[in-house]
């Protein structure tokens, strides 16, 4: 009878007791790490652009840009609905559901 794995529970991006503002800090921080090795990665296009370099491993590095570009938009995002909106939410539905639908828009 072959094994049966259990997969794991998702894992919560954050724990619902902390502080929204240690949060937001450690998601800014954590953007800003993957901001920063894109800027390595894409100088490193330029060059690899520049000299001769084969085709497939200059598209192997803009891959790897667009993934840590979208992980940065990913955190930032979750942080944001899971923290910001509800407050907005509560303060001015009309204002936050378009704010909503403008982020939306540009997924």
């Amino acid at each position: 009878m072959p094994k049966t794995t259990k997969k794991a529970a998702p894992k919560k991006s954050a724990v619902k007791n902390e502080d929204p503002m240690k949060l937001l800090a450690r998601a800014k921080s954590n953007t800003h790490k993957m901001a920063k090795q894109s800027e390595g990665t894409l100088q490193k296009i330029g060059h690899l652009s520049a000299t001769d370099s084969e085709c497939q491993d200059i598209i192997q590095q803009v891959n790897s840009v667009i993934g840590m570009l979208k992980r940065a938009r990913k955190e930032l995002m979750n942080h944001h609905l899971e923290n910001c909106i509800p407050a907005r939410l509560t303060e001015n539905k009309q204002k936050a559901i378009k704010e909503l639908l403008k982020l939306y828009e540009t997924i």
